[in-house]
């Protein structure tokens, strides 16, 4: 089985729908609105996104075939990401969700909590690094499901990505996302510094391509 991370898909869908169909979207991170308004936002986002990216309808039903475990791994928030894969009708191809839990008061207004504290990691922000997330979803699925994944497919583009970029094997892919940050840091690695295959991505296709053949491998 291979298991697909896929980091901060609330922030990446906001920014390239915004850049692309800004006449189509008033909604930005951070504006205390209204439940009913955000969430309408949302799923404008999430509807709009699956045209944005070319072969994206395509990957995600390869994502739904029994040998894939897809995860996300995001500093944005647990309604954010639910509303999302929800108005996008993917909810189900998803198997964990680790980001920083958040609910709705009775005023509407959306409260948000770190997903945990750090201090191990200069890489991360101090309520998420993504790397000792991974790790541990990896070590838990093996001791308490008796699975072990052949190859891990981490997407990504920003800069608390790195981290778990780093803590990759020979065998696993990164894949970051043409044009973001995280293509500029990997370049500035040392040579051995990174273990795994990089595969930057602007489509759908690129990523359903090199996965097919990771489980065919």
């Amino acid at each position: 089985m291979c298991v697909v991370v896929v980091a901060d898909p609330v922030q990446d869908t906001l920014q390239t729908v915004t850049l692309a169909y800004p006449q189509q979207l008033c909604y930005c991170v951070g504006v205390v609105v209204s439940g009913a308004y955000l969430q309408s936002a949302l799923l404008r986002v999430a509807v709009i996104a699956l045209f944005v990216f070319l072969g994206m309808m395509e990957l995600l039903d390869e994502l739904r075939k029994d040998n894939y475990e897809v995860i996300i791994i995001s500093d944005a928030n647990s309604e954010f990401i639910r509303c999302i894969l929800q108005a996008a009708g993917v909810f189900d191809i998803v198997h964990t969700t680790y980001t920083n839990p958040a609910h709705w008061d009775a005023s509407g207004r959306l409260h948000v909590q770190y997903y945990h504290t750090q201090d191990w990691c200069d890489l991360s922000t101090r309520n998420l690094c993504k790397g000792q997330i991974l790790d541990t979803h990896i070590k838990v699925a093996q001791e308490q499901r008796s699975v072990k994944f052949s190859h891990v497919v981490y997407v990504g583009d920003g800069r608390n990505d790195l981290c778990p970029s780093l803590r990759l094997k020979s065998g696993d892919v990164i894949c970051p996302r043409k044009g973001f940050s995280l293509v500029k840091d990997l370049a500035k690695l040392q040579e051995g510094e990174l273990k795994c295959k990089v595969v930057p991505w602007d489509t759908g296709f690129v990523l359903l391509r090199h996965i097919k053949e990771l489980s065919c491998s």
